[in-house]
């Protein structure tokens, strides 16, 4: 190693190791951590004291937490780990359009299969399992989900259809969607659904209703 590194190596006898690390500083102070050999793990962060419950990792920014891992690997960014989160994210920006999480997937999938920008799967034999869980409040308008391009499938396939909900279920009571508008409006109108069809199509349709099945009723 030359300049200002320190370099750390495994079994070196005559400084001829190739398995090893330099640790290198910038002239501005950063620290670079470069790794060499079979298969190296550049950096292994290890909090080896069974007794010990402090954090495994805090990057700080101006002496402020903004990136922890806590002991047992729960991990909070913007915010302090919880036992219950696996990853907590907390975004205190106040700058239109600021973002808790940001997810692209740009990568152009090729043989007719499907690309997911985020694939949410909860299973295990728990009483209630949800999948995902919104909630927007505080503002002056609140949306938990806003679609801002591309269709929506509900259990249903990919078809050429702004909302597609299908239910199979065979239970008594089943229903394929529920729409229910409790509020109390004052001086204006309270609407449970409201359906426009226009355009120049050939047939018009504000609302197509069927239904089907060997159900009773």
């Amino acid at each position: 190693a030359t300049g200002a590194n320190l370099r750390l190596t495994y079994n070196d006898s005559n400084g001829s190791a190739a398995n090893y690390a330099d640790l290198s500083t910038s002239s501005i102070g950063g620290l670079t951590i470069t790794s060499a050999g079979t298969n190296p793990k550049t950096l292994v962060v290890n909090n080896n004291s069974a007794s010990s419950t402090g954090n495994i990792f805090e990057a700080q920014d101006n002496s402020t937490a903004v990136f922890t891992i806590a002991d047992g690997g729960n991990v909070g960014v913007g915010i302090t780990p919880t036992s219950l989160i696996k990853l907590n994210v907390a975004q205190s920006d106040t700058t239109n359009g600021s973002t808790g999480i940001n997810i692209l997937h740009n990568g152009a999938v090729t043989g007719g299969g499907y690309g997911y920008g985020l694939s949410v799967v909860k299973s295990g034999a728990s009483s209630n399992n949800i999948a995902a869980s919104f909630s927007a409040s505080g503002g002056t308008n609140n949306t938990a989900v806003w679609v801002t391009a591309g269709d929506v499938s509900i259990s249903g396939a990919a078809e050429p259809n702004k909302l597609i909900i299908s239910q199979t279920n065979t239970t008594n009571g089943s229903t394929g969607a529920t729409i229910t508008h409790s509020g109390a409006v004052a001086g204006g109108a309270g609407t449970g659904l409201s359906v426009v069809k226009s355009g120049a199509s050939l047939n018009s349709y504000g609302l197509s209703v069927a239904t089907s099945g060997a159900s009773t009723n």
